[in-house]
C-alpha cells in the first residue's frame, strides 16, 4: 500500500472525538459538535470545537485547527511521520517505512544518541569503580536497587570525555552529540556536557528519552542541578519528570501529585505513591498545566515550605486554575522534603498529609495572615484583600468564586460587600469572558459574512457547489472565497469524499487552512435547508455585486461627463442593473 493509502486508512479508522477525549477528558457534546477549553492555550470560556462530521478540530481562541494528524503533532510536539506512526499503532494499521524528512532523520538520530547515553551512564553507575561516591549517595537517599534500575539512574564520570569517546566509537557524530545536548563545545574542542553528576533520564510521556538531569556531588560544584539544554526533542517548559511512569495512575485516579524535584518523585514511586511528577528545575508554566490536564482534572501540590517554595506553589496553582485544573496545596512540617518525610515517617503518614490539602484561596489567605503577628491593621487588610481579589478574579467557576468571597471576607474579618466592591473595581466588565469573536477573526483570511455563510454551507453540502460556480458569481467573491470554491471543485472532481473534504481543502490551499478548519466545525441550525440556504447566499452575494457595479458605473458616468464624453452605453447598463436589483430575478439572472 502507498503512503497516501496508509494515511487514508489511518484517518478512516481514527475517530477524532475519541482521540481528543484521550487528551481532553472534559470534551462535551454541544449540538452537532463537541466543545472544551482549548488544550493549546489558557482560556476561561470553552472555544475549542471538534466536528465528528468533518473529523476536524478548531479553536476560535488561538486559531489552531486541523485533522487527527495535526492534533497529535501539536499535542505531542511530533513531526508528521511520528504522529502518523503513533496513530497507526492506535488504529491497528501496519506502518511501513517511507521516505523520511530531514527533520524526521534528525529527531531519530537524537533519540538514538540519547538512548545510548542513558545506557552508558546507567552502566557506569552500576559497575564503574569511579561511581562509588554516587552509589553511596543514592543509598543514603534510601533508594533501592530496583528503583535505581526502574528509573535507569546513571553516573557521569568526572573526566570530561567519557561519553564523547564511547559515542564516537559507536559511530555518533560530534554534531549529533552536541544537538542532543550530550556534549558542549569549548576552546579545546568537544567535551561531555555532564561530568561528576548523578544523572536522571528525562523521558516524554511515551517513555522516549529526550534529555538528562544531573545533580553534582561535589559540595563546591555549581550549579547543583543541571538539565539538558533546549533541543528539538527537549523543552523543559513542556516536560514533567516521571510522567511516563505516573501517567497510567494519574488517569486512573484522576489526580496528579506535583512535587519539586527528581528525588521527591522517585521516593514517592518507590513507596507506591505512583502518581507523582515534577517540573524540571523551572517554575510551573502553562505548558506544564496543558500537559497535566491531559491526564487528570485535579492536582495536589507539595512544594518546599520556605518563602520561595510557598510563593511558587501559589503562582503554580493559579496557572493550573487558569487551565481548569483544581489544585489543592499542602506543605510538610519540620522543613522536611517529601523523600525525607517518607523515609522518616512512612507512607501512611505521608498519605495522611496529602489528604489535608487546602484550595488556592484558603492557602494563600492563611499564608498572608502568617506574615502578620496579631491583628492586621486596616491598611494591611486592604492590601491583603487586593491580593486575594486577583486570585478570585482568575477563578473561572462562578460558584467557587462566590464561595471564595465568603472565605476571604471571613479570614480577613472584613465585610463581603466591601470585598465584592473591590473585586468589581479590579477588572473590566467582561472579566470572565474569552476574547471577542471579532478579535479572534482578525488573524484569519478576509472574507465577509455572506462569503463566510456560503463557504460554510458548501462544506456541509458540497453537492450544491454548482450554485456558486457561475463565473460572474466568482467575480463577486473575494480572492480567498473564490480560491476555496475552485479548490472544492478540484477536490470533488478528484473523488474526495465529503467527510474528507475539509482536510483536503486545508492541504490544497494551506494559506486558508485556518478558515477551512473554523468553517468545518461550525454547527448548523436544526432547520438547516442546504439548497435554500446556499441559493440565498448566492443571491445575496450577487446582489452585493450588483450594488458594487452600480457604484462603479456612477463614478465612470461622472468621469465621462466631466470630460464631455458620451456615456449613453454606461447609462443603459446602469438602468439594466437597477432594474435587476428591483426585480425578484436577482437570484436567477446573470449580471
Amino acid at each position: 500500500m502507498s503512503t497516501s493509502g496508509i494515511i487514508e486508512e489511518i484517518r478512516e479508522k481514527t475517530d477524532i472525538v475519541a482521540l481528543v477525549k484521550e487528551y481532553v477528558p472534559s470534551l462535551k457534546k454541544a449540538g452537532r459538535t463537541y466543545k472544551a477549553r482549548c488544550p493549546f492555550h489558557s482560556e476561561r470560556t470553552p472555544s475549542f470545537t471538534v466536528s465528528p462530521d468533518k473529523q476536524m478540530f478548531y479553536c476560535f481562541g488561538c486559531q489552531s485547527g486541523g485533522d487527527v494528524f495535526a492534533f497529535v503533532m501539536k499535542a505531542e510536539n511530533m513531526s508528521f511521520s511520528e504522529a502518523a506512526q503513533k496513530l497507526a499503532r492506535r488504529a491497528g494499521v501496519q506502518w511501513r517505512a517511507t521516505a523520511m524528512t530531514d527533520e524526521d532523520k534528525l529527531r531519530l538520530e537524537l533519540k538514538k544518541a540519547l538512548e545510548f547515553a542513558k545506557s552508558f551512564y546507567h552502566e557506569q553507575l552500576l559497575s564503574s569503580p569511579g561511581a562509588e561516591q554516587a552509589r553511596k549517595y543514592l543509598a543514603g537517599r534510601a533508594l533501592s536497587g530496583s528503583t535505581i534500575s526502574r528509573f535507569e539512574l546513571g553516573w557521569a564520570p568526572a573526566d570530561f570525555c567519557s561519553l564523547v569517546n564511547a559515542a564516537r566509537r559507536q559511530g555518533f557524530s560530534e554534531d549529533i552529540l552536541y544537538r542532543a545536548g550530550l556534549a558542549a563545545r569549548g576552546a579545546n574542542g568537544i567535551r561531555d556536557y555532564f561530568f561528576g553528576r548523578v544523572l536522571f533520564p528525562i523521558t516524554n510521556h511515551m517513555g522516549d528519552t529526550i534529555g538528562l538531569g544531573g545533580r553534582v556531588l561535589d559540595p563546591q560544584g555549581q550549579p547543583k542541578y543541571l538539565n539538558t539544554p533546549e533541543t528539538p526533542l527537549f523543552s523543559k517548559g513542556k516536560v514533567l519528570f516521571g510522567l511516563s511512569q505516573a501517567g497510567p495512575a494519574m488517569r486512573k485516579g484522576g489526580k496528579a501529585l506535583l512535587l519539586e524535584g527528581y528525588m521527591d518523585v522517585i521516593a514517592c514511586h518507590q513507596a507506591g505513591i505512583d502518581w507523582a511528577v515534577a517540573p524540571l528545575g523551572t517554575a510551573l508554566g502553562s505548558g506544564h498545566a496543558t500537559l497535566l490536564r491531559r491526564y487528570a482534572p485535579e492536582t495536589v501540590m507539595m512544594f518546599d515550605p520556605d518563602d520561595a517554595g510557598l510563593k511558587a506553589a501559589v503562582r503554580g496553582a493559579a496557572i493550573l486554575m487558569d487551565q481548569g485544573i483544581y489544585a489543592g496545596l499542602v506543605t510538610l512540617e519540620d522543613g522536611l522534603d517529601p523523600d525525607e518525610y517518607i523515609e522518616q515517617r512512612g507512607r501512611e503518614a505521608f498519605e495522611k498529609k496529602l489528604g489535608q490539602t487546602q484550595d488556592l484561596l484558603n492557602f494563600q489567605a492563611r499564608l498572608i495572615l502568617s506574615r502578620h503577628e496579631g491583628e492586621m491593621s486596616k491598611r494591611e487588610k486592604t492590601s491583603a484583600a487586593a491580593e486575594l481579589a486577583q486570585t478570585i478574579l482568575r477563578q473561572p467557576d462562578a460558584i467557587i468564586r462566590s464561595e471564595w468571597v465568603k472565605d476571604a471576607a471571613h479570614l480577613l474579618k472584613i465585610e463581603e460587600d466591601s470585598l465584592r466592591e473591590l473585586i468589581n473595581r479590579s477588572q473590566p466588565q467582561q472579566r470572565y469572558e474569552a476574547e471577542s469573536p471579532q478579535a479572534r477573526e482578525q488573524a484569519l483570511p478576509a472574507v465577509d459574512q455572506r462569503e463566510d455563510d456560503l463557504l460554510g454551507w458548501l462544506l456541509k453540502a458540497p453537492q450544491y457547489l454548482a450554485l456558486a460556480e457561475d463565473e460572474q458569481v466568482l467575480q463577486c467573491l473575494s480572492q480567498s472565497a473564490a480560491a476555496l470554491v475552485r479548490a472544492m471543485r478540484e477536490a470533488l472532481d478528484c473523488g474526495v469524499a465529503e467527510a474528507a473534504l475539509a482536510a483536503d481543502l486545508a492541504s490544497r490551499v494551506p494559506e486558508l487552512s485556518g478558515l477551512v478548519h473554523r468553517l468545518a466545525v461550525q454547527d448548523v441550525p436544526h432547520d438547516f435547508d442546504a439548497a435554500h440556504s446556499i441559493a440565498e447566499c448566492v443571491g445575496n452575494i450577487r446582489k452585493q455585486g450588483l450594488k458594487s457595479k452600480l457604484q462603479s458605473l456612477t463614478f465612470e458616468i461622472k468621469e465621462k461627463a466631466a470630460r464631455g464624453e458620451d456615456s449613453t452605453a454606461l447609462k443603459q447598463e446602469f438602468m439594466r442593473i437597477g432594474l435587476l436589483l428591483k426585480s425578484s430575478r436577482v437570484n436567477k439572472e446573470h449580471i
